[in-house]
This record gives C-alpha cells, sequence and structure tokens, in this order.
C-alpha cells in the first residue's frame, strides 16, 4: 500500500482552511465571445449598447445612499444603476444615472480587427463582491488605443478600480450620482473616502467637458472608493461610557495626587 506525503501546513492555515467557506461564486461570463459579433454578443449589438445584469447570491450594491439589486453594463467604458445609458463621447453632466466611468468613450469591441481578441468585457459574481473586468477593450476611435482595467464592487458601497494600461485619450472618467449639483474636479489620489466626503460626483477626467484631458495618469493605478460606515448607536455609546470612565479616573488622579501634596505640608 502506498504512503502519502503530508504536507506540513501552518495549524493555523489548516484551521482557516477548514473553517473559512470560500465566497458562492458564478463562472465569469464574457459578454463578447469570439468572433464579436452582434450574434455572439450578450449585448442586443456590439457598439453602443447596454445590458441590465440582475445580481445574484444574495447580493447588492449600496451607491449614493440607495441599494441596487442589478447593474447597467454599457460598452463604452461604464456602468449605472436604475437605468442604461448607451450614448458615447458623453461629459460628465450627460450622465442622467447614478453611475461610474471607468473609461467612459466611443469603445467597439468589434471595430479595427479587435474581433478575434475574446474576454474583452467580463463579469463574474461572487456572494460578497460583483467583478466586472475589461481586457485590452478596444476603442472605436482609434485603431492603437484599448484599454484594461478591473472593477469589483463591494455591498456597502466601496469599490475598487485596478487599471493597466489605458491608452484611449477622448474619455470620461469620474463617479456621480446622476445629479451634478455639486461635482467637483479631482487629481488622481490612491483613495476617495466617501467619495471624498461630499459632493454630487468625483470628475478626473472629461475630455468631452471642460476637462482635464488623460495622459497616461491612470496607468497601473489602483483606485479606492471607500464608504467609511457610521458607528452604530452600541459604538457611540461605548466611546461615551469609556470616554466618561476615562475622564473619572483621570480627575481621581488629579485628586489623590493633590492630597499626597497636602499631606506633606
Amino acid at each position: 500500500m502506498r504512503s502519502e506525503k503530508l504536507v506540513n501546513l501552518p495549524t493555523c492555515l489548516v484551521v482557516c482552511l477548514l473553517i473559512s467557506p470560500l465566497p458562492a461564486r458564478s463562472a465569469a461570463i464574457d459578454l463578447f465571445p469570439v468572433p464579436v459579433s452582434t450574434a455572439t454578443s450578450l449585448f442586443p449589438g456590439v457598439d453602443d449598447e447596454f445590458l441590465e445584469i440582475l445580481f445574484t447570491s444574495g447580493f447588492t450594491f449600496q451607491f449614493y445612499g440607495s441599494i441596487y439589486n442589478s447593474v447597467f453594463l454599457n460598452t463604452n467604458g461604464g456602468f449605472t444603476f436604475g437605468g442604461g445609458d448607451d450614448d458615447f463621447d458623453l461629459t460628465a453632466g450627460n450622465i442622467g444615472d447614478p453611475g461610474v466611468a471607468v473609461f467612459w468613450g466611443d469603445m467597439d469591441a468589434g471595430a479595427h480587427g479587435a474581433d478575434i481578441r475574446s474576454n474583452q468585457m467580463v463579469y463574474e459574481q461572487l456572494s460578497d463582491r460583483f467583478v466586472i473586468t475589461y481586457t485590452e477593450f478596444q476603442d472605436n476611435d482609434d485603431a492603437s488605443w484599448n484599454n484594461t482595467a478591473t472593477v469589483t464592487l463591494f455591498s456597502n458601497g466601496t469599490f475598487v478600480v485596478d487599471y493597466g494600461i489605458i491608452l484611449s485619450e477622448d474619455i470620461l472618467v469620474g463617479v456621480f450620482d446622476g445629479t451634478h449639483i455639486d461635482d467637483r474636479f479631482s487629481e488622481v489620489q490612491s483613495i476617495y473616502p466617501n467619495y471624498q466626503t461630499n459632493g454630487t460626483g468625483i470628475i478626473l477626467f472629461d475630455d468631452f467637458g471642460s476637462g482635464p484631458t488623460i495622459d497616461g495618469d491612470l496607468n497601473n493605478k489602483t483606485i479606492i472608493f471607500e464608504v467609511i460606515p457610521e458607528p452604530s448607536t452600541y459604538a457611540l455609546i461605548t466611546m461615551l461610557v469609556l470616554g466618561g470612565a476615562t475622564l473619572r479616573l483621570r480627575d481621581r488622579k488629579k485628586a489623590e495626587s493633590r492630597t499626597r501634596s497636602c499631606s506633606w505640608m
């Protein structure tokens, strides 16, 4: 009988592997199977289209205070919530629904010979996140332009954009609640806490609007749009109680110090 060789793993790793279930996930879906065409695309067509994807596995996404059960992906490098938008070469103010412009321009997965390139736009659903991956997603305006990025949505509203190489030059990049009452321009940062705390949108690049224009600024950058949860009532009460206890302890020590000082007089 052949004996099996046991691999010595750290105890904590073995325990974690045994008790920590992996997030449930569905198969990754290629939205533009090759050869890319209207017949093979999961969108109604290849160019200037949108498609609603229903979240599964109990996942929802909170965005600017609203909770969504689906996302509207489009073929131009962006996505929206509550409604779809298939327009191209937009300014920030043109986006009428809450949404994210990853590299929103005039993309076309079948243009300039890209119809033989697989996995240009893929999505994957996990129980705790929703992932959209763009790989050399072709721009319609220039054969040499294509864009690579991965967007990961977490249910609390935090999302992460991992950019690869962004070659398109006439694009919109930003995040918006759809009202545009107080959109704000910002330089590229690694993190935007609470989507920069105030305002109705963050504009990083807006080539067809009031600028600025992108020039390689996103290449290999990771940007976190973070939602910081407000303290719960229990946490606030705990902080108040601990704070009060700290003040009482400080006052008692001061009193004891004064008493010792007086005893020496």
